[in-house]
């Protein structure tokens, strides 16, 4: 029978004790990340990567993501006025738009093993995500979950439908703004926890 997030609880940190060769997410890079580099990353502290298990069959990975610390940054080149449109896209408060950097998480890897999970098993994954970031920000502070959405039209629904926005309002402006005059693999998304708290 699929799993649903309710059969796994809350998400815990990869371990050895995981059983990771029949993670299948349907795409190879995401799955290789899993299985190969998830631990060195860790090791090198450049993500943490948090595994949601089954009650009942607490090795077996029915999903995984990663997070990391990271910011959005305002380049101060940038015009006053050019600054204040951009920060306003970030649903900031009047006041604090003239900031330069804004603290974030960034969602580096969301995947789940497509086989064995019911439908909306993504949804719930990106829920609990929210939960956690919001936890933790007593610690550390954290006013946005950040990520670099593959750019195909299923992905990016998905993340619309979860309350992500795009940071440009283009992608001819992203393109300017990443100096980058290639056709884009990604979109820069971003969930504002302020939206939440405030």
């Amino acid at each position: 029978m699929p799993y649903s997030v309710a059969d796994c609880g809350l998400p815990h940190q990869l371990d050895d004790f995981h059983e990771l060769e029949n993670f299948d997410c349907g795409r190879n890079f995401m799955t290789s990340f899993l299985q190969k580099k998830a631990k060195a990353y860790w090791k090198q502290r450049l993500c943490v990567t948090h595994v949601f298990t089954p009650l009942d069959n607490p090795s077996f990975v029915a999903g995984y993501f990663t997070l990391s610390a990271d910011s959005i940054q305002i380049d101060i080149s940038m015009g006053k006025t050019e600054r204040r449109v951009k920060t306003k896209r970030l649903g900031m408060p009047h006041e604090k738009r003239l900031l330069h950097t804004y603290p974030a998480v960034k969602l580096g890897m969301l995947a789940k093993n497509t086989a064995f999970v019911e439908k909306g098993f993504g949804r719930d994954m990106i829920k609990a995500i929210k939960s956690i970031v919001l936890n933790d920000s007593g610690i550390y502070c954290c006013r946005y979950i950040i990520i670099d959405a593959i750019n195909d039209p299923g992905i990016i629904k998905f993340y619309l439908d979860n309350g992500f926005e795009f940071l440009y309002e283009s992608e001819e402006d992203e393109k300017v703004a990443m100096n980058d005059p290639d056709e884009l693999t990604t979109r820069y998304m971003l969930y504002n926890l302020g939206a939440i708290t405030d």
